[in-house]
């Protein structure tokens, strides 16, 4: 390990004992930066070597407004594992990725294919299973070849997927210490699917997390972080590792060697420095060293060496900054030489210097950052767009990325990487420009970005345009749009909101109809009808009626009032040439509320020609997913698949991504139903479970991979299963939906021959059944010999269709 300059000897056998207690198996490491989280992390990896395989997973030194692109991590962390297996395959040989693949040859070829394209596309398309294996052992450690990032790509959910298994496959063997740094710049998917895979990990696992604090709503975050994993049952907790106090310093600088004129002067200033000035960074205090030169000057000693550079020396590290402090050393090449606006003078050895003389810069595996993250902390507070290093870094950053993002020979991780960053950058430095970026994103939603987690740049320009809202409706109409259309309802209603209260020139209309449908998705049924109902009472044109009429079928039916279902389906028949209408296809699909399903069965096929006539495309794959699922639980399941199916292409056609999570569950429903298990089934439900943003939607799905997980005999992943479907079902008001789920888990706890919450989910299914006519039939040993389907397996299966109202 070489010499100490740190000794963490404490807190080292705090978390030995707190392990081998077996108190705790999962620790968050957390300070602020530079005060030797990594050290002890390495530490702890040399004491469990003995006995346990130690990975270390490094994230990017970026500071905390950065985060890392969608699935980014489980990327690193994948890649990692793989590399590492494959280097101590001589003891390791059935943890490799290789073996991993000969044991699950359950997995999709076309999903290995994707893993594999960002390596040799061509090739590997022409091979057999087994040859794509042996291609990718063959040439996995020769990654430069084909990419320039060094290590494969995810690029959807699909090949995610395929990662999160053989993640969790390799800790299964329960002898792992793994660390993870920079838990903050974690991107949103990865946070959750690292949860899941530590829930599932043996607990003779241990696992390292260090979480960077900068400010109080860091530590905040981190609290509720660690709350969110003891709620699924992982065995976490908080560990802060404090500052060194003075005695500590002392011991560290004698261990220092100097060179200095007056030593006692110079240890001193170290120490005022260090206890004062620092905040406990010992990073800082060892540049201290390097740059000190005057007695009692405490300045940053990292501001020092920036400062004595010159302009391009500068501007090359600002370029690396506003990358978010790590990029590939072939990237920075193309946009220094290629630059318009700047031509450096002896660019390879200005960029030598930063590395060698100054030590601000570091190179390996063909990406260069900065030697520690307090460089980029202290680059960050200081980016200003008045510097005109900053300037040009910015501008240039801007104009390459801006050409690879709408390029059409760049692969998809290369251009979502440019949508990220310009983001990122449009965020702190031109946050006018958002929107016309964020309409670039729309392509991506789900493979490589979740919707919720454009919100931050939302809000962002939200705050930019205060003063100008009459001039910029059309951008927040496209805002509201996209909320509904992602299923973000509680922030479409904020929107919804900022325009009411700040413009005086929206359409009421339109704003209503939003309004009111987001009202609905959230479950507020009882504030749709009174809503609705004031509104028809008013002078309004038949449209407008028409749509609230639909508006009150659909909220009727979900508190189970069908006769009132049933009279506002008669009042729209009122509407003069109700049937010319556009909306009349809705009318159509919406009979499934009201009627029994067979009955309703022809309505929706009417519902389908007419948007057909009409050239409404978006609302026919609505009507042919419900009827999808008529034909499901009234005909035959295959019909029921080719029919979705149809809408799948359709959709896929017309890039209407945010069906996606609709097809995957209700295919896995219809599997289930038809009673097809096992990993296809829950390679499809992960995929859907980490797309949504429904809570509705993820307590079905969790329901239905339980299903799978008991009828697969894959118990391994039952009680998290069990501990998610608890979480979930707390934000859940669907009293059909709930039903469905406490019968489950009835059927789960028969199985387990466990009296008490047999009991328990009996009582609850009771309760619920009057809401559900499935669960009511199945509790009394009774078919509803029109709904069959539904009574072919001791499950009861749900689906996701349509009853709201498009405009």
């Amino acid at each position: 390990m070489g010499e100490k300059i740190i000794d963490r000897d404490i807190e080292c056998d705090k978390i030995c004992n707190l392990f081998n207690s077996d108190k705790y198996n999962v620790f968050f490491v957390y300070s602020k930066t530079g005060v030797g989280k990594s050290f002890l992390t390495k530490e702890l990896s040399y004491r469990f070597s003995a006995n346990k395989t130690c990975i270390n997973i490094i994230n990017t030194q970026k500071n905390n407004s950065s985060k890392d692109n969608e699935g980014e991590f489980i990327s690193s962390i994948f890649n990692t594992f793989v590399r590492y297996m494959y280097n101590n395959k001589a003891d390791l040989k059935k943890r490799t990725f290789e073996y991993f693949l000969k044991k699950n040859k359950s997995i999709k070829k076309k999903s290995i294919e994707k893993l594999m394209s960002s390596i040799d596309y061509n090739s590997i398309k022409r091979t057999t299973f087994l040859n794509i294996v042996k291609h990718f052992v063959n040439k996995i450690f020769k990654t430069f070849e084909y990419n320039e990032e060094g290590y494969f790509n995810l690029n959807d959910k699909d090949t995610l997927i395929i990662a999160y298994n053989y993640i969790i496959y390799v800790l299964n063997f329960g002898d792992v210490f793994w660390s993870i740094d920079n838990f903050q710049n974690i991107d949103s998917y990865s946070k959750q699917l690292l949860r899941e895979i530590i829930s599932l990990q043996p607990k003779t696992n241990i696992t390292i997390i260090e979480y960077t604090i900068v400010n109080d709503s860091d530590y905040t975050e981190l609290i509720e972080i660690n709350s969110n994993y003891k709620l699924i049952g992982i065995n976490s907790t908080l560990f802060e590792l404090p500052n060194m106090d003075s005695s500590e310093i002392n011991e560290i600088l004698d261990t220092i060697k100097v060179n200095i004129a007056h030593e006692y002067i110079f240890f001193y200033d170290a120490k005022q420095y260090y206890l004062n000035e620092s905040d406990g960074n010992l990073f800082k205090l060892i540049e201290y060293k390097i740059t000190y030169n005057t007695k009692h000057d405490y300045s940053d000693p990292i501001i020092k060496k920036i400062n004595s550079l010159t302009p391009d020396q500068k501007y090359i590290l600002y370029l690396i900054a506003l990358s978010g402090g790590k990029i590939s050393k072939i990237q920075l090449d193309n946009i220094i030489n290629r630059s318009k606006n700047i031509v450096i003078v002896c660019y390879n050895e200005q960029y030598s210097k930063l590395i060698n003389d100054v030590h601000l810069l570091q190179e390996s595996q063909g990406f260069v950052n900065f030697t520690h993250a307090s460089i980029l902390d202290t680059i960050n507070k200081y980016n200003d767009l008045k510097n005109p290093q900053v300037l040009l870094a910015y501008r240039n950053l801007t104009e390459y990325h801006s050409i690879k993002m709408t390029s059409d020979i760049i692969d998809i991780n290369h251009k979502f990487e440019s949508i990220n960053l310009i983001l990122n950058l449009t965020y702190r430095y031109n946050p006018k420009e958002i929107i016309q970026y964020l309409k670039i994103t729309i392509p991506y939603l789900y493979e490589k970005i979740s919707p919720v987690s454009l919100m931050k740049y939302i809000f962002r320009y939200i705050e930019f345009i205060k003063n100008d809202f009459d001039n910029k409706l059309d951008e927040l109409y496209f805002i509201m749009r996209f909320c509904f259309n992602y299923y973000l309802y509680q922030e479409c209603l904020q929107i919804i909101n900022i325009i009411k209260s700040k413009s005086s020139n929206y359409s009421i209309y339109l704003l209503n109809v939003y309004e009111i449908n987001a009202l609905e998705y959230l479950e507020n049924h009882n504030m749709v009808i009174q809503k609705c109902e004031n509104l028809i009472k008013q002078d309004i044109s038949d449209k407008e009626k028409y749509i609230y009429y639909l508006l009150l079928i659909g909220s009727y039916r979900s508190i189970n009032l069908k006769d009132k279902s049933i009279f506002y389906a008669h009042e729209i028949q009122k509407i003069k040439d109700y049937q010319s209408y556009n909306e009349y296809g809705i009318y159509l699909r919406l009979t499934e509320t009201y009627m029994e399903r067979e009955e309703a069965l022809p309505y929706l096929k009417k519902s389908i020609k007419h948007f057909i006539k009409t050239n409404d495309v978006f609302n026919e794959i609505k009507s042919r997913i419900t009827y999808s699922f008529l034909l499901a639980v009234t005909q035959d399941i295959q019909s029921a698949k080719d029919e979705l199916e149809i809408a799948k292409n359709k959709s896929k056609e017309n890039n209407f991504l945010n069906f996606s999570i609709v097809f995957l569950l209700n295919q896995s429903a219809l599997d289930i139903l038809n009673n097809e298990y096992g990993l296809s089934v829950e390679s499809n439900l992960q995929q859907a479970e980490i797309s949504t943003n429904s809570p509705y939607d993820k307590l079905l799905i969790v329901t239905l991979r339980l299903i799978n997980a008991v009828e697969s005999k894959y118990k391994s992943i039952i009680p998290s299963l069990i501990l998610k479907i608890n979480e979930y079902i707390q934000y859940e008001s669907d009293k059909h939906l709930l039903a469905l789920v406490m019968y489950n888990l009835f059927l789960y706890y028969s199985i387990l021959n466990d009296e008490k919450n047999k009991n328990k989910y009996l009582e609850f299914a009771q309760q619920y059944a009057h809401y559900n006519t499935t669960v009511r039939y199945k509790l009394v040993g009774k078919i509803n010999s029109k709904q069959s389907a539904l009574f072919n397996i001791k499950w009861v299966v749900g689906f996701t269709f349509f009853w709201n109202v498009d405009i």
